[in-house]
């Protein structure tokens, strides 16, 4: 399991009260064959199981299981739908049917000054949720963030900026403002989805922006930034934030579609559905635009500088 210790959060870190608790879920993903696996926390919408989090928390995961707040017990889950750039993901549970769902409140009336909790899964070490105390510093922020799992970065915009230090395993769970109601999604801070920021700080993604890609999801109505079912494998690992146009090639797996139409380590992929691809990141939101079974054109350039072309036929896969 990985986890990191609980670092200080502004207020101190607590127990989370039955009301700060209520819908709060922990999600753990396990990733390969590797016996890895990530714990963070979810937000219960609905008394089915229908779970929201963050995509950075189930991005990789070939099993992700859920359980209750003061349950023993995990339960599988699925991913129903996620947005790569926004950090949104849905899940739907399998065996529930009296979940609490969270009161969720607005983030438009959100102001700088305003007293705010976090609850999560504080360190990824299970037990029951923990809550820190600050307030909120800063609206409509954009930061960069890099995932201490894989080394890959992204750019969050439109966040809320808080005093409270978000640590591994707090990543999906809700800001709560003081009324307890959910105005945001925990999603970046100190460690975990880093930041390089001074002091003790936390990012969120308003509730309402949130909420927006979770309907389109549970529409079925797929846009071209919201992956809407069961996700397709390309089988090409890339080296990020290579310093080249495209997706340098790091590794190729064995059977799948790029080793079968010849793509090998060191190569670049500059183009996937006649959509250039210019970075490791782009080269996934590319890939989470199509399903398993579908047909694309990839283009790449071999380290000679001759440039390829072939279509491939994706195959499932775990989610982006």
């Amino acid at each position: 399991m990985l986890s990191r210790a609980l670092s200080n959060q502004a207020g101190g870190p607590v127990r989370a009260s039955a009301s700060e608790s209520r819908g709060v879920v922990r999600v753990v993903t396990r990733i390969g064959d590797e016996n890895v696996e990530l714990a963070a926390t979810g937000i219960a919408l609905t008394r089915s199981g229908v779970i929201l989090t963050n995509n950075h928390v189930i991005a990789g995961g070939t099993s992700i299981s859920v359980t209750e707040t003061g349950k023993d017990g995990a339960h599988p889950a699925t991913v129903l739908g996620y947005d790569i750039e926004a950090d949104v993901a849905l899940l739907q549970v399998t065996g529930v049917s009296n979940l609490e769902p969270a009161v969720v409140g607005s983030s438009s009336d959100l102001a700088i000054g305003e007293a705010v909790v976090a609850v999560g899964d504080a360190g990824g070490v299970g037990g029951p949720p923990v809550a820190a105390k600050g307030a909120v510093i800063g609206l409509d922020q954009t930061i960069t963030a890099q995932n201490e799992v894989d080394g890959t970065s992204e750019t969050l915009t439109g966040l809320v900026e808080t005093s409270v230090s978000v640590v591994s395993g707090d990543s999906g769970g809700p800001l709560l403002d003081a009324a307890g109601q959910v105005v945001a999604i925990d999603t970046a801070g100190s460690s975990g989805l880093r930041v390089e920021s001074a002091g003790t700080v936390g990012f969120a993604i308003p509730i309402s922006s949130a909420l927006d890609i979770a309907s389109e999801i549970r529409s079925g109505r797929s846009a071209i930034e919201v992956h809407i079912g069961p996700s397709a494998l390309l089988g090409a690992g890339v080296i990020a934030d290579a310093p080249v146009s495209g997706a340098m090639v790091a590794s190729v797996f064995a059977g799948t579609p790029v080793a079968r139409v010849g793509i090998k380590a060191g190569d670049i992929i500059v183009s996937l559905g006649g959509v250039a691809v210019e970075s490791s990141e782009a080269l996934n939101t590319s890939i989470a635009r199509y399903g398993p079974g579908a047909e694309v054109v990839i283009r790449w350039v071999d380290p000679a500088g001759t440039t390829h072309s072939a279509t491939a036929r994706l195959v499932p896969g775990p989610p982006l």
